[in-house]
């Protein structure tokens, strides 16, 4: 069973989901009854399969359909989909993108699998036995800040985003004499008050860019939120995404909190990330969201390249529905940032996503072009998300995607 025990499926749980879906923890952990989301594993030999709801002796999942079954050794190795569960996100088994279904592995003895054997295409009831709960480590914020006008105003919208997402905050205070950094440091942290899951403050020396360098190192951060100004801080941008995996927050003046957001995508594994991280982070916000997809003017008569931007939307809307957000697609052709600032322009939406370039050989990320072109021309906060992907793909035509010309798969 060692080779099961590395590969444990993981969920987190919201409240509204304890009284359906509450297995037996195990080792005496106790499910967080304090209205927290919490993070449950359980590792494929703690999954029961029946072929009836009755025949299972322990809490179900649901009814599953079977997609793979292989045997190793004197163990059969099975991973089934189950229809989505209300209040549960699945983590491992990633769910793909576009689906709304969960995937779980199971595995069981030779003599269970005679008893009820299961092949692809077949469906059992799916339920677990047991169960680890985690206290659920949610999302990390760093919040940088110098006391001017802008870093109020992102540590206003930021602080407000990290209650709502009841996150870990850390206040970075930057570009002060030693005693009026301590006294803002306190003022910032007394703003920001409770419904934290933590809160640090850390006074650093030094410009903005290489405070923010130092403390990335120090730890990973999901997001990383300052204020900088419109014509002149996207220079300053680049520095901050060169080290650490996390994304950026760009706020340039007061704003509300989000309830209407833009996500702008090209269809590819970029864009995925994209409005996975995006739907996690607005989801807290109940905000709306609308998935923007923009094609060059040469693709304007290319049914091919409409239906295949259509599908891919159409994922991300799923996918964002699955995470509770509300979410309506819209294709526009023309020059990607044009296009994006007359979307912004046409709606009152109040939040702007945007994918990061992809970094070049020596890892920096130069925001030149969309990036630019649009921070310059709206007045909302820009989130600027990090791609992990390799975009470079042989497939049959290119896309201006805002990261770089790539090629489309199927």
């Amino acid at each position: 069973m060692k080779d099961e025990a590395k590969n444990p499926s993981s969920f987190i749980l919201h409240p509204s989901s304890f009284q359906t879906a509450n297995p037996r923890p195990k080792n005496g952990a106790r499910m967080n009854g304090a209205g927290r989301r919490v993070q449950v594993l359980f590792r494929p030999e703690d999954v029961a399969l029946a072929a009836t709801a009755d025949g299972l002796d322990c809490p179900r999942l649901g009814r599953g359909e079977v997609e793979q079954s292989t045997f190793a050794g004197s163990f059969e190795r099975l991973r089934l989909r189950l229809p989505p569960i209300a209040g549960v996100r699945a983590i491992a088994p990633a769910v793909p993108f576009g689906s709304d279904s969960i995937l779980v592995e199971a595995t069981r003895p030779r003599e269970q699998a005679e008893r009820l054997p299961l092949r692809p295409g077949q469906q059992a009831w799916v339920g677990v036995r047991n169960i680890h709960a985690l206290a659920h480590p949610g999302l990390n914020f760093l919040i940088a800040t110098d006391g001017s006008l802008r870093a109020q105003a992102a540590l206003s919208l930021g602080g407000h985003i990290a209650r709502l997402a009841h996150a870990r905050v850390t206040l970075l205070g930057y570009g002060q004499p030693g005693e009026a950094k301590a006294h803002h440091l306190q003022a910032a942290k007394e703003q920001l008050g409770s419904g934290l899951a933590s809160l640090e403050t850390h006074a650093a020396d030094g410009p903005l860019s290489e405070a923010i360098t130092h403390e990335v190192e120090r730890q990973p951060y999901d997001l990383v939120v300052v204020g900088i100004g419109r014509q002149d801080g996207l220079s300053l941008a680049e520095e901050m995404l060169g080290p650490g995996e996390h994304h950026l927050l760009l706020v340039s003046g007061p704003q509300p909190a989000p309830a209407r957001a833009l996500i702008c995508v090209a269809s590819g594994e970029p864009g995925k990330e994209d409005v996975l991280f995006a739907g996690r982070l607005i989801r807290h916000l109940g905000a709306e969201a609308t998935l923007l997809s923009v094609l060059p003017e040469l693709y304007k008569d290319n049914g091919l390249a409409q239906t295949r931007t259509e599908r891919f939307l159409a994922g991300g809307v799923r996918t964002l529905e699955l995470l509770g957000v509300t979410a309506q697609p819209i294709t526009r052709t023309g020059l990607v940032e044009q296009e994006i600032v007359s979307q912004v322009q046409a709606a009152p939406y109040d939040l702007v996503v945007l994918g990061a370039p992809l970094a070049d050989r020596d890892g920096h990320i130069a925001l030149a072009g969309v990036v630019s072109h649009v921070w310059r021309h709206v007045s909302q906060p820009v989130l600027i998300v990090r791609s992990h992907s390799d975009a470079r793909q042989d497939t049959p035509w290119p896309l201006l995607t805002g990261r770089r010309l790539i090629r489309e798969t199927a």
